[in-house]
């Protein structure tokens, strides 16, 4: 027993050997209590997280922690007090912490004793206290975990009413002792989270910042029972959690912001908290992001929260309503926050079905958006492509295996095939509204053809692959005839879209392989759990424990962040079901257009193959039509200017920034097949392009779809990048086989623009020795140029096009006479459109305008010429018989026979020949020296208006010679003077030759000039043909066999000289000519 005479001796209350002698519990209780406080003071006196001088060695000795402790058994409250305040203190020191190791201390054991058995508020205060700085230990806090501590805190709180500063201390101590899944799987179950949650009402800043950091902690990796715990009865808790994201303490709105990004993982959840208000307050703060000074962390964990409320078609219709739209595309846009862009545009695959959404984002600017990824792509993987002359392979740059900046699924064999039959269309395709085929007398022998159901059902059969399979490659298919479609009337034209579609039969064989014809994506039905965390695990959202740090964003795991986040669902190409219109073969566009090849069916193996789904999954992937209010954009009024991020393709395409981390999945294998097909599929670029490939879809497409910068854009990522997937091919047929999308190809020149850069791309020049890549660009231009071709023959099309040449601005009435010669090919429309109109004269003046705008130039000379080709303008070069190179037979002959004749020119030069010889081979001079004329008994002849040059010519041919040395090099005045001579001396064959070379020197740029101006001087006949050699010039001007950079080159030249005028009006004078000839 304590002696009640021994007092405190206040003199040497600095002694720590004194102090420590006094804590025995055999002492007065006021000795022990004055000893204790005195021991505090050293505590105070220095830093928290230090031990005083004084104290260090009792401390480090263990001495003071077992003294302590044993006073934790008294009975006196102020004791307890005093005692858990200095051990409070101590254990904020690791080294002190440590000692508890000692089981045979029981410190564990005896501080929870004292939360079990003391209700004193203050007590409590300090027990929790003291139980969160040694619950920093992970040992320590697993034993706490162990005597069930988050059921005797829920307990002590539930049982009395604790002042705020109290339940702070409760709240910071459920929070430390969390700090395992295991450990806070104790505290689910023992309800601790709800306990934190009920004090979010508290109107204290300093409890509610300990509630808001504990909850944010305990929602990383949130579970649904933790939800549940966070919202309590009736989910109130979340609308206040929703409301604290505009608390002026950041501290407190930084943390609510945490907690709702975390409960956004919980997918059950997510419609609850969108209903009250968590979207509009993520859209709020991240719409303020400078302002608030949001961290490139907070912004990814925002932006991951919308994406993720984006997977439930209520949240989607609250993020539009919210404005939320317009800041996705703004994000997409801000290049500091490029490495969200992948998951974003992930998420916007969950509006395949929100067509009011997909409008909204369209009016933002997602098309130049996506457009200028796919343009930054490009300039990052494409290459320079030449096919091999000898293997018909790309000679291409082989980068190293290792480089991580390959693509994956990199194919040293070019394009994929990308087309299919159905692509193309005809004018079958059109629908009876816009007007049913019917014969002209002119252009047509085809009548409309009416189907019964049964025929219907039966290609609707075949369309889903259960009819007969398409015929064998041996199998020719007729060519198809050609036919006109009558005009609708204008009000028909808006509810045609439904039956637009429609299998061509002659395409059956295309290289252009698809996926499933009835694919569409998934629904974007949520899944039944919470999807994967962006880093890899559920510890990386967002959290503030004490111990681990914030999750950051880690750039090493950025680069296969997409295969995280990937969707559950396979999304397949978006492909709408087509309906049958007409049974009649498909009609192909004229064979004559670009001078080309008919559209051929290549072999039908393809170079990838997709796995087949079967029909219950392609009809319950099937894409409606998604409306849209936009209606066809007026031409030539979209601007770019605000591509992301932030410089037009079309404007200032060389200036337009690379992407720098192009995220795609690991290339295993150099070698293709179907699951790395399925992966390149669910790339970025893939995403994107789905996207793209959705927008594409409805009846009315956005102008921003239609602008030329994206076509251009397309075809550049074809054209450029190895392997590069075929849904982009297939965008472009989608479009055009849209009636309303084809007053915006002409009126931007699309398809002029598509013939010249297709045309471009360096590949081998003998036919059918290109690869496959080239072959299937030139198929994709002709399948484009067909499917626009039958639309612009429509009579809607047909009414637009010549208003535009009557009322038009004059930027209009060019695109219109550029495109029309390209598309149209029926030959009563084009005089109805180039001459009646006077579409052609718009063109020709083009052409004479070549220093205002160089593009505009050459898609006139293109124009020009694929209209001369349909029309019949023929070139010379190929009537004429091909001039042969032959040994020189003159100077043998000139010297095994005597010279009898002398030939006097005018210049005084002569040319001493052999008379029988000359005369038996031309006729008029055999008349000349043997018919009785005067020159025939003489031994000099005078030959006026002559050259030297000229008569050598004659000689070398009358000698034999076909194509000798002699020939070669010849001025254009020579030539010139020969075609005539060649007349008068009645040598057809020496004129057929000369006007072979004078149609082959037309190619050269420097001459050009001087054999037109010199041709039109005089009536140059050509033999063989009914045309003047000025006349034979121009029409090999216009159709011969050249590249069209080279004929542009030949035309410009032509309109810089003084014959521009000339030219012009002998290329609208033959082009005319041909147009108006009856067939």
């Amino acid at each position: 027993m304590s002696d009640p005479h021994v007092v405190f001796d206040t003199t040497r209350r600095k002694e720590i050997p004194y102090l420590l002698s006094t804590l025995d519990a055999g002492q007065p209780s006021m000795v022990i209590y004055k000893s204790l406080s005195c021991l505090r003071s050293y505590f105070f006196s220095s830093s928290s997280a230090c031990i005083h001088p004084k104290l260090d060695q009792v401390v480090s000795q263990g001495t003071l922690l077992k003294a302590l402790l044993k006073l934790l058994e008294k009975p006196n409250a102020k004791i307890v007090d005093v005692t858990l305040s200095i051990l409070g203190n101590l254990f904020l020191v690791e080294s002190v912490r440590k000692q508890l190791y000692d089981e045979s201390l029981r410190g564990i054991s005896l501080i929870v004793t004292v939360l079990e058995n003391i209700t004193v508020e203050s007590i409590i205060c300090r027990v929790c206290r003291v139980i969160a700085n040694l619950a920093q230990n992970s040992w320590l806090c697993h034993q706490f975990n162990d005597k069930q501590i988050f059921t005797m805190l829920v307990k002590a709180t539930n049982e009395s009413q604790f002042a705020p500063k109290t339940n702070q201390v409760i709240v910071r101590a459920v929070r430390i002792l969390g700090s395992t899944s295991r450990e806070k799987k104790n505290a689910i179950e023992s309800l601790a989270i709800g306990m934190v949650a009920n004090h979010l009402q508290t109107p204290d800043e300093d409890l509610l910042k300990a509630v808001t950091k504990c909850l944010a902690h305990y929602t990383h990796g949130c579970t649904l029972e933790v939800a549940r715990q966070v919202g309590g009865d009736g989910y109130e808790r979340y609308k206040i959690l929703v409301e604290l994201m505009d608390h002026p303490n950041r501290s407190i709105w930084e943390a609510a912001m945490a907690i709702t990004v975390n409960l956004a993982y919980v997918a059950v959840l997510r419609p609850t908290l969108g209903n009250m208000g968590a979207i509009a307050a993520l859209v709020k703060k991240l719409e303020n992001r400078c302002e608030l000074g949001l961290s490139p962390k907070e912004i990814a964990h925002c932006v991951t929260a919308l994406c993720l409320f984006c997977r439930e078609s209520v949240n989607r219709m609250k993020i539009r309503e919210c404005n939320g739209l317009r800041l996705i595309v703004a994000i997409l846009n801000d290049f500091a926050l490029y490495k969200l862009f992948d998951r974003i545009v992930n998420s916007l695959l969950q509006f395949s079905f929100d067509s009011a959404s997909l409008n909204t984002l369209q009016n933002e600017g997602l098309v130049q958006t996506l457009v200028s990824y796919i343009w930054a792509y490009t300039e990052k993987y494409g290459i320079f492509h030449r096919c091999s002359t000898e293997k018909g392979l790309m000679n291409r740059y082989c980068p190293n295996e290792d480089d991580p900046d390959l693509p994956h699924g990199f194919d040293p064999c070019g394009l994929p095939e990308m087309v299919d039959a159905e692509d193309v269309l005809d004018a079958n395709d059109i629908p009876e509204d816009i007007g049913p085929p019917e014969p002209d007398g002119e252009d047509s022998n085809m009548e409309p053809v009416d189907l019964n159901d049964e025929e219907i059902a039966a290609m609707n059969l075949q369309d889903q692959g259960q009819g007969p399979s398409p015929p064998p490659e041996n199998i020719n298919v007729k060519e198809p005839i050609v036919f006109r479609v009558n005009s609708p009337s204008y009000q028909a034209v808006q509810d045609e879209y439904s039956e637009i579609m429609r299998r061509q039969e002659a395409m059956a064989n295309s290289s252009w392989v698809r996926g499933p014809s009835h694919e569409a994506p998934s629904g974007p039905a949520s899944p039944d759990r919470s999807p994967y965390p962006w880093m890899g695990s559920p510890e990386h959202s967002p959290g503030y424990s004490l111990e681990g740090s914030p999750p950051q964003i880690n750039e090493d795991q950025d680069e296969d962040i997409q295969s995280i986040y990937s969707p559950v669902e396979r999304f397949s190409d978006d492909e709408e079901d087509l309906q049958p219109c007409s049974s009649q073969t498909a009609a192909a566009r004229d064979a004559s257009i670009k001078r080309s090849r008919p559209i051929q069916s290549p072999p039908t193996e393809p170079l990838l193959k997709k796995p087949r789904e079967s029909l219950s999954e392609r009809a319950s992937c099937a894409t409606p039509p998604i409306p849209s209010s936009c209606a066809t954009p007026p031409p030539n009024n979209v601007s770019f200017n605000n591509f992301s991020p932030g410089v037009s393709p079309l404007n200032q395409a060389k200036s337009l920034p690379t992407f720098a981390p192009m995220p795609h999945p690991p290339r295993d294998s150099p070698v293709r097949s179907d699951i790395q097909e399925e992966k390149r599929e669910n790339s970025l670029i893939g995403w994107v392009l789905h996207i793209l490939s959705l927008l594409s879809q409805p009846a009315h497409i956005h102008e921003h779809m239609l602008n030329i910068a994206t076509t251009q854009v397309l075809v550049r990522y074809l054209i450029k990048c190895p392997n590069p997937l075929p849904r982009a091919g297939r965008i472009l047929i989608r479009l055009s086989k849209n009636i309303y999308s084809t007053m915006s190809f002409i009126n931007q020149r699309h398809m002029s623009w598509l013939t010249r850069t297709i045309e471009d791309r360096p590949t081998v020049i003998e036919k059918n020795q290109g690869c496959k890549s080239c072959e299937n660009l030139e198929l994709l231009r002709d399948i484009l140029v067909q499917n626009i071709s039958v639309f612009a023959e429509s009579g809607y099309c047909e009414g637009q096009m010549c208003l535009s040449l009557m009322r038009g601005t004059k930027q209009e009435k060019q695109n219109v006479a550029i495109s029309a010669a390209i598309l149209i090919r029926r030959r009563k429309l084009l005089r109805n459109v180039l001459i009646t109109h006077d579409g052609l004269e718009v063109l020709l003046d083009v052409c004479e305008s070549i220093r205002n705008d160089p593009a505009l130039f050459s898609d006139a000379v293109l124009s020009c010429s694929n209209l001369g080709a349909h029309v019949g303008v023929v070139a010379m070069d190929l009537l004429l018989d091909p001039k042969e190179d032959t040994n020189c037979f003159h100077d043998n002959e000139h010297n095994d026979h005597p010279k009898d004749l002398t030939l006097s020119l005018d210049d005084g030069s002569e040319i001493q020949i052999h008379r029988e010889t000359i005369a038996n081979a031309s006729p008029v001079f055999g008349a000349m020296f043997t018919g009785g004329f005067m020159e025939s008994g003489q031994s000099k002849i005078k030959i006026p208006f002559l050259t030297h040059p000229c008569l050598t010519i004659v000689l070398h041919h009358l000698y034999g010679c076909v194509w000798c040395d002699a020939f070669k090099g010849l001025q254009v005045s020579v030539l010139m003077e020969l075609v005539s001579v060649s007349d008068q001396f009645l040598l057809p064959d020496l004129n057929q030759t000369i006007c072979h070379e004078i149609t082959t020197r037309c190619l050269n740029v420097k001459q050009v000039v001087e054999i037109y101006q010199t041709s039109l001087q005089r009536e140059y006949l050509v033999h063989g043909s009914k045309e003047s050699l000025s006349k034979c010039a121009v029409n090999y001007l216009i159709v011969g066999e050249m590249s069209h950079f080279k004929r542009v080159q030949l035309w410009e030249e032509l309109m810089k000289s003084k014959a521009k005028s000339d030219f012009v009006d002998d290329v609208g004078k033959t082009i005319r000519s041909k147009l108006l000839e009856l067939h």
